[in-house]
């Protein structure tokens, strides 16, 4: 699949209301739809022609080819059902979580917290592939367990994991498909705030947008230039805005990579 991250300003139109009036949230069932927006994030799909909005960035995207460019792409070849940890935000020493269950409201604080998108993949005969997007929230420090598998046991580091499974968003794509997931601008310490804004110290607070695509089959997964490339041909792959982590992997700084 195809990953990319773009950022922008909280309120920014093109990237805010403005883009989700072309986006078919109606892919999405309506009790997690709900969950969603409870919890500050919206989702949906894009089939078809790609958003002018959504095309816009991409193109200034692919004309910043640094690091802090305002969008990142990368290919993740992922085995089928098998999980990828995406990093969406950097390290935060306490990050406070108001997080709604559908009758009441918890807050929580996080300590050496970061936001963390788990995406699983299942690709169909037709060329369709189900896509599943699990927002996370990785905190505390890093800690070695045993863990039992299949009649074997392996062992894993990495962070306690608070997993938010009815916040998880399952859709089938085609390979022209795109799953767009973003945070709401008027949901302060929500879970869609910590998954998907950035509070660095010493400049403006950004959100992300993340676009998630199927990637056509080819014997040299640079040819495929479907979904995501439709809306920018030149879009090059770049670091992603945060780690790609395999399945169980460490935690590991950002910018590195780890694949299955």
């Amino acid at each position: 699949v195809d990953v990319v991250f773009l950022r922008h300003e909280p309120h920014d139109a093109l990237l805010g209301n403005d883009l989700w009036t072309l986006v078919d949230e109606q892919a999405i069932d309506e009790q997690t739809r709900r969950q969603l927006s409870a919890n500050g994030l919206r989702g949906g799909v894009v089939i078809g022609d790609v958003p002018a909005p959504l095309a816009s960035r991409l193109a200034e995207a692919a004309a910043e080819p640094t690091l802090d460019a305002p969008g990142t792409l990368r290919v993740l070849q992922l085995l089928p059902g098998r999980r990828a940890e995406i990093v969406a935000t950097t390290l935060r020493p306490d990050l406070i979580v108001l997080e709604h269950d559908g009758e009441s409201v918890r807050g929580t604080t996080y300590h050496d917290a970061s936001g963390v998108v788990a995406v699983r993949a299942w690709p169909a005969a037709d060329g369709r592939m189900r896509i599943e997007a699990v927002p996370e929230l990785k905190h505390g420090p890093s800690r070695r367990t045993w863990v039992g598998e299949g009649g074997a046991f392996r062992l894993e580091t990495g962070q306690s994991s608070h997993r938010l499974d009815r916040l998880a968003v399952t859709v089938d794509l085609p390979p022209h498909g795109l799953l767009v997931i973003g945070c709401r601008p008027d949901a302060p310490s929500s879970v869609g705030e910590a998954i998907l804004q950035e509070r660095p110290a010493d400049a403006v607070a950004s959100r992300q947008l993340l676009v998630i695509s199927p990637r056509a089959a080819a014997v040299d997964p640079q040819a495929a230039r479907i979904g995501l490339h439709r809306a920018a041909e030149h879009l090059h792959e770049r670091a992603l805005s945060g780690a790609v982590l395999a399945e169980q992997g460490e935690h590991l700084p950002r910018l590195q990579l780890e694949i299955d």
